[in-house]
């Protein structure tokens, strides 16, 4: 940057730019802050610039500690703007000297807005200002938008400090406070309100030790204003009930055909809260809520789930119950092939054994038809054998 003035600060900010589609996607903006050196005027002074410059001996600067007890305060629209005040306070060891002047620079930008995204271009708009206050009134803001701010603390080398992060959520247009007589302009909303989303279940996908819990839901009974649902998911605070921790939130807008969306990178053994919500073009519709536990991956592994021991228990049952009756259909055969070839029953046969008369009867018949009665064992030894398996 050439023909700069002398002896003048200098605040500079870099912002990437690209083109997709038919859009212009922009980064958030860095920033730094330059003092250029005053003109020598002595040959004295001109040695002592030449030692500041690059190139010579560095000398070790110490980088300004990030603000403390970042705080946003309740948005508000006063004068046709909505604004939020947001405050910080700046820790005593970052002025080391009475000339080290600390600028806060702070970035605030939408991170989900309930919006017509194809009619309103400007959600991905990132806004900047600096102040050497301990605060800063965020202006431009928008209707149902959940911003993203982070603050930055330079000092007057233009070393940048670590930055701090917060979010703030904006009501609706009917739900925003008023400060003033001037209100804003929101839309007529005697409209039915979207009821809550009907049937919201969840189910898990494991893979590799990934857990994925997939919500499904379905639309409300009156669906022909909907724009969308927002989705919200985080951990439960145990001690609130089942009330959220906002700190783990983390917020999904999706078209209105959506009905599902998978959550992934879950903790296992952790319960989580989820929220969905019908949109409209007028006002957001009432909140459908559920809560579960992720399973614990370790124990899945080591016991195998009941439902399965409870199927290998019938199946073992049912085998035993199908070879009995096998049995039972085998004796049956057996003994009427039997009583149809000698013409008495096995255990008849076997009563009237000490009869001599039955007894020579029966060694006769065996005798004259000593070849079918070998035919008749081997086939009834092949038919029980197959039954019984």
């Amino acid at each position: 940057m050439p023909d700069l003035e002398p002896e003048t600060a200098y605040f500079i900010q870099l912002q990437a730019i690209c083109q997709f589609r038919h859009t212009k996607l922009k980064s958030e903006r860095a920033s730094i802050s330059i003092t250029t050196y005053p003109l020598p005027k002595s040959i004295d002074e001109l040695a002592e610039i030449e030692d500041m410059l690059p190139g010579s001996s560095p000398q070790p600067y110490p980088t300004p500690p990030s603000v403390l007890e970042l705080t946003v305060d309740r948005p508000y629209y006063h004068n046709g703007d909505l604004k939020a005040n947001v405050s910080w306070i700046i820790p005593e060891e970052a002025f080391h000297d009475e000339s080290d002047d600390i600028e806060i620079i702070v970035h605030w930008s939408p991170e989900a807005c309930i919006a017509d995204t194809a009619a309103d271009s400007g959600l991905t708009k990132v806004m900047s200002s600096a102040t050497q206050e301990n605060f800063l009134i965020l202006t431009d803001l928008r209707f149902d938008c959940r911003y993203q701010i982070r603050v930055e603390p330079i000092n007057g080398r233009g070393i940048s400090g670590v930055a701090s992060n917060t979010t703030l959520s904006i009501p609706s247009c009917n739900h925003v406070h008023v400060v003033g007589k001037a209100k804003p302009d929101c839309p007529n909303t005697a409209t039915r309100l979207p009821a809550e989303p009907r049937r919201l279940q969840y189910t898990f996908l494991i893979s590799n030790s990934n857990i994925t819990a997939r919500l499904t839901w379905e639309a409300p009974d009156v669906e022909m204003l909907l724009t969308g649902y927002r989705v919200i998911w985080g951990l439960l605070l145990q001690s609130h009930g089942s009330k959220m921790d906002k700190g783990s939130s983390l917020t999904k807008v999706l078209p209105k055909e959506s009905k599902s969306i998978n959550i992934g990178g879950l903790m296992e053994a952790t319960t989580y809260v989820a929220q969905v919500q019908a949109l409209s073009r007028l006002v957001p519709g009432r909140i459908a809520s559920i809560q579960f536990t992720t399973p614990l991956l370790q124990a899945s592994r080591l016991d195998p789930p009941y439902h399965e021991l409870e199927a290998s228990h019938n199946d073992l049952d049912r085998k035993q119950e199908n070879s009995r009756k096998k049995q039972e259909i085998a004796a049956v055969f057996a003994t009427n092939v039997f009583t149809s070839t000698f013409g008495s029953r096995p255990d008849v046969l076997l009563r009237n054994a000490a009869d001599k008369q039955t007894s020579k009867l029966f060694t006769r018949n065996l005798a004259s038809n000593f070849p079918g009665c070998l035919c008749l064992v081997i086939f009834l030894w092949v038919i029980v054998d197959s039954l019984l398996q």
